[in-house]
């Protein structure tokens, strides 16, 4: 945009105490109309990426047909890099265009799958499960401490009760001793 190559501009110009200069000046392109289409070349899958960030705050057909084109032209990328590239793309899109992609990925029965909303479908499974998971370890992980708190707070009560009998000199049998102990302390 004409915004980012100003801003660049000014970045990249600098001029120091005694006169000397350093000058970036870049070149900006903007990747608009057959542009975009370019981008989504069966025989370079990385640049899909770029397609897709192009439209990521668009919210028509064709954007959503360019998003999918690219998440299926991951396909044709290396396993290695082929999740990654994935998330980078879901990573950049908006509201208008996430939006679309959970609805298609969470109702596959509404359209045909194609390979873009399977690997969208998987991707949003894949992150629901791991957010799952971890709620779940945080969630026992909380109790577990509250537990131990509470147990600690018991046992706290417990030997201050038994403290306090032998403080006022007041005995107590080992069976009592023993039904105080056995005391939860949450009563």
């Amino acid at each position: 945009s004409r915004r980012v190559a100003a801003w660049a501009h000014e970045v990249a110009h600098v001029r120091g105490d005694f006169g000397s200069r350093f000058e970036l000046t870049p070149l900006v392109l903007p990747i608009v109309g057959k542009a975009i289409d370019a981008l989504l070349d069966e025989a370079h899958p990385e640049l899909a990426f770029f397609a897709a960030w192009a439209v990521r705050g668009r919210r028509g057909p064709r954007a959503r047909r360019i998003v999918d084109r690219a998440v299926e032209l991951t396909e044709r990328m290396p396993d290695a890099l082929r999740d990654a590239a994935v998330r980078a793309i879901v990573a950049v899109l908006k509201e208008p265009l996430l939006e679309y992609l959970k609805a298609i990925a969470m109702n596959p029965d509404q359209l045909p799958e194609s390979r873009a909303a399977r690997r969208f479908r998987q991707f949003f499974e894949d992150r629901g499960k791991a957010e799952g998971k971890l709620e779940g370890k945080l969630e026992g992980k909380l109790e577990g401490k509250l537990e131990g708190k509470l147990e600690g707070v018991a046992e706290g009560k417990r030997a201050a009760l038994l403290t306090l009998l032998d403080a006022r000199e007041i005995s107590a049998s080992d069976n009592e001793r023993a039904v105080i102990n056995a005391c939860a302390g949450d009563a």
